[in-house]
């Protein structure tokens, strides 16, 4: 019985870091062209292993996202369409310059006593010589990072906002897409860097987990957990 019952908890302690290490991400080729069509993918799952769009959980499919043009227009991107690995959306850049994508959905389900919402973006430019900087994201987590394209070996620095205000000594997560991992802490000025050493896509993550009683949706929750992503490609 003392076996049975520890093989339970383990089990029940595996599905809960699984499921905390779940994300959602967005990816858009970093180019745009005016009057191009822009396909942008939703995924959900871990970097390495996608989940494909069957197995999302809870109400994760009805989430909505948005386009930020140049001069500050946001819209809703409407006809989603269901992939087996994603959702699609796209949408036709009229201006020049660099358009921010997002999407936050907060979960209708409360999952291990935790109440998750999760937050994406991404960046897409029609002028490459464009390098201004972009807070992305709702608070309270944001990011801050400039638009210029990643390169390989060359440092990328970004930083984490929280409630308005560059948070130093927190972490962050950059998985790259061969499943390097590595956990990396903000500075003095909430500055974070980095240097991608391989191509292809890197992601973001940057999360906060609080202890907070609550009710959401008639369910009773005991932990306030966001994350936000952004994915960022070498090529």
């Amino acid at each position: 019985m003392k076996t049975k019952s520890l093989l339970t908890m383990l089990i029940t302690l595996v599905s809960f870091l699984t499921m905390q290490a779940h994300n959602i991400w967005i990816e858009t080729s970093a180019d745009a062209q005016i009057g191009k069509s822009q396909e942008v993918k939703v995924f959900f799952g871990e970097s390495d292993s996608v989940t494909p769009t069957d197995r999302w959980f809870s109400n994760i499919k009805d989430f909505e996202i948005y386009v930020t043009s140049p001069s500050g227009k946001k819209i809703k991107i409407e006809n989603k369409t269901k992939n087996v690995k994603y959702y699609s959306v796209s949408f036709v850049p009229k201006e020049k310059g660099v358009y921010v994508i997002s999407l936050k959905h907060i979960v209708k389900d409360i999952f291990r006593k935790m109440k998750i919402t999760y937050q994406a973006v991404a960046l897409c430019s029609t002028d490459a010589d464009d390098d201004s900087k972009k807070i992305l994201g709702e608070a309270p987590l944001q990011l801050e990072i400039d638009a210029k394209k990643l390169e390989i070996d060359e440092e990328k620095t970004f930083n984490l906002v929280h409630d308005g205000k560059k948070e130093k000594r927190q972490k962050a997560v950059v998985e790259a897409a061969n499943t390097w991992t590595k956990n990396l802490y903000s500075d003095q000025d909430g500055e974070v860097r980095f240097v991608p050493l391989w191509e292809g896509g890197y992601l973001i993550e940057y999360s906060s987990q609080k202890d907070e009683k609550g009710l959401y949706n008639g369910q009773p929750y005991e932990i306030n957990y966001e994350i936000i992503t952004l994915k960022l490609n070498t090529k």
